[in-house]
This record gives structure tokens, sequence and C-alpha cells, in this order.
């Protein structure tokens, strides 16, 4: 696993152990709202692998007003190739901005 501090992205590369790939659990958990200045609405995330979201990740919430936090979260497995590389980011898939 590779990760740069201050950065939003996870490498995960696939080593020769015997297998034909890797297996990860990815586990994402965050307090998310809608910010201040924004109109109230379903916002959601889901976890991405090579920028492009998991659909069967995806985290939605519903506030009832703006800047109020709920939970969410969501965990899959991503199987990577021996010698590739996948990159892993959590993304806003929401219309409007959230706040993590």
């Amino acid at each position: 696993m590779i990760h740069r501090e201050g950065s939003g992205l996870v490498g995960l590369r696939g080593l020769p152990n015997g297998q034909y790939r890797a297996r990860f659990l990815v586990e994402f958990g965050a307090n998310i709202a809608v910010p201040t200045d924004e109109t109230v609405g379903p916002i959601s995330l889901a976890i991405a692998i090579n920028g492009e979201p998991v659909v069967t990740s995806n985290m939605i919430s519903t506030p009832a007003a703006v800047d109020q936090y709920n939970n969410v979260s969501a965990s899959l497995y991503i199987d990577v190739p021996i010698g590739c590389c996948s990159q892993i980011s959590v993304e806003n898939t929401s219309t409007i901005p959230v706040s993590v």
C-alpha cells in the first residue's frame, strides 16, 4: 500500500505470493453534511477504483438541515492482479458539495 500524506489516493499493488491476485479489504467511514451555504438535499459518497465509483459502495445521507452531520460507511473487497496497481479514493457522487 502506498499513501502520500495529504493525498486522497491510496495505491494498492499486487505482489507475488503464490496466487494470481492480492485481495484487499477497503473500509471507509465518515460524518458528512451539507455545507452551510448550500441547499439541503441528499448527499452521497462512494469508494472509487482508479477514479471510477463502485456503485455497491454508495453511501447516502439525507440531512434535515445544513451543517447537520450523519455517519456513513462502506466496505468492499478489491482484487489486484499480481504486478498491477490500483488507486483507491472516495468520491463525492452528489450534485452538491459535501463536508466530510
